[in-house]
């Protein structure tokens, strides 16, 4: 007895004629080719031989699952995502730090939607996940794309489940990297200079620089002398503040506040020019896999995929 053939999934798509959408169900012949060679079924059919003797004509016909289902999964796989416009539009779920920065690039492009989250999310690393979680559920309805900016932040992705359209992030391991440009950049600097304290536009700002932390934080809780002695304790083994300086702002009074920070911990001030490259990508695309991750629907997001890339 000969093999038995059967049709796939992509051919029984091609095969699908439909008779009428009545009730939102739809009608629809499929037709089955059931021959004991390869040579008896259409070119553009793939034939997939069962082994001989599993199962026979007289046994059962193949099972095609319904077109309406197999419609419903495409549509909401990761590779066949909404196309990204003003009703469906890239969602990009950031750090409130890039803002300055993301909001000049987004300018006149309305198939953006940037959700920003509070950046002092980073002092409690553990409830990162769940406050992002819960605003890619939020978009999940509608995007027809959603992206992170964050890097892995002190494994505040890690656990993230990607929803239906999948789920685009960054392969960095801070957001420093997204501030020079390129991971290669920021290692490049790393291996270079490792002792660097960087303050970004954002962070300075918002005065999340050392000495803006230490007035707001340190110093109500024990006086300024033990909070003094405590932010120099704590950064001690830096030898640089560097300022990154994305021409995104006025740096006048951002750079006076930055050189005070230097002054004032006895380290090296310096200035270093940002690239927007990596925030271009954020925002419009293409998304390499080597800049990025690309979860699958479902997918949850591991610690190892930006150390093991």
């Amino acid at each position: 007895m000969g093999c038995t053939y059967h049709l796939d999934i992509q051919c029984a798509a091609v095969l699908s004629s439909f008779v009428g959408n009545q009730g939102g169900r739809y009608k629809r012949k499929i037709a089955y080719w059931k021959k004991g060679s390869a040579e008896a079924a259409p070119k553009s059919c793939t034939i997939i031989p069962l082994h001989p003797g599993a199962v026979t004509d007289s046994e059962r016909r193949p099972r095609i699952p319904r077109w309406d289902s197999i419609a419903g999964h495409m549509q909401n796989t990761p590779n066949n995502p909404k196309t990204p416009g003003k009703e469906n539009p890239r969602v990009i779920i950031a750090c409130r730090v890039m803002k300055l920065e993301m909001d000049a690039l987004a300018a006149g492009h309305p198939g953006l939607e940037l959700r920003y989250l509070d950046q002092n999310m980073h002092e409690k690393p553990a409830q990162m996940p769940g406050v992002i979680q819960e605003e890619i559920d939020k978009a999940e309805p509608y995007a027809g794309q959603i992206v992170l900016g964050y890097g892995l932040c002190s494994n505040g992705i890690e656990g993230i489940k990607a929803p239906r359209q999948g789920l685009i992030i960054p392969r960095v391991h801070d957001c420093i990297a997204l501030f020079i440009g390129s991971r290669e950049g920021y290692d490049e600097v790393f291996r270079q200079h490792p002792g660097t304290y960087y303050l970004t536009p954002g962070w300075v700002e918002d005065r999340k620089d050392p000495l803006g932390y230490m007035e707001s934080t340190y110093l109500p809780k024990m006086g300024r002398e033990k909070a003094e002695w405590g932010i120099r304790e704590e950064l001690k083994n830096y030898t640089r503040i560097v300022l990154i300086d994305t021409q995104s702002a006025d740096m006048a009074p951002l750079r006076a506040i930055a050189r005070e920070n230097a002054r004032f911990l006895d380290k090296t001030y310096v200035e270093l020019t940002g690239k927007t490259d990596y925030f271009q990508k954020i925002l419009f695309g293409p998304y390499p896999q080597g800049d990025f991750i690309h979860l699958e629907a479902g997918e949850i997001m591991r610690q190892e995929m930006i150390i093991d890339p």
